[in-house]
């Protein structure tokens, strides 16, 4: 559209570090992982989107998209207080489907953590950069 309402808001908390990865396309999947350390305690949930984009003038499309092409999130049960010295880790591997009509070099995975309210607290994408 010729005007667009955009708002920008910092996605990381102190004390939360999130960090995503993803693998290269392998017979229809890609393998992508989640990983937070924190010393909070939640109750938190997580996600994690296979974000495929679409770059503006393809694929008739004027302006840059990004389609969520497969969603995924983990049971992770946050609960509990820890010590001042605890440091909570979760990780998370897993492949997850590409779908058909998806454009494998265009894809990057997309992770955040929700608080209680489902207000995000924290996010990370990869991004991976191809040396010729």
């Amino acid at each position: 559209p010729a005007q667009a309402d955009t708002r920008v808001q910092p996605v990381t908390r102190p004390g939360l570090r999130l960090r995503v990865a993803h693998g290269q396309p392998f017979n229809d999947y890609l393998a992508g992982s989640l990983e937070l350390k924190t010393r909070q305690t939640g109750p938190w949930t997580a996600w994690l989107a296979l974000v495929e984009t679409i770059p503006a003038g393809t694929e008739g499309t004027a302006v840059e998209r990004n389609l969520v092409r497969n969603l995924f999130q983990p049971a992770w049960n946050m609960r509990g207080p820890l010590s001042k010295s605890e440091q909570l880790r979760r990780l998370e591997t897993r492949p997850m489907m590409i779908p058909e009509g998806t454009n494998a070099d265009r894809l990057r995975v997309v992770g955040w953590l929700e608080d209680a309210k489902g207000r995000i607290q924290v996010m990370a994408q990869s991004r991976c950069v191809t040396k010729p």
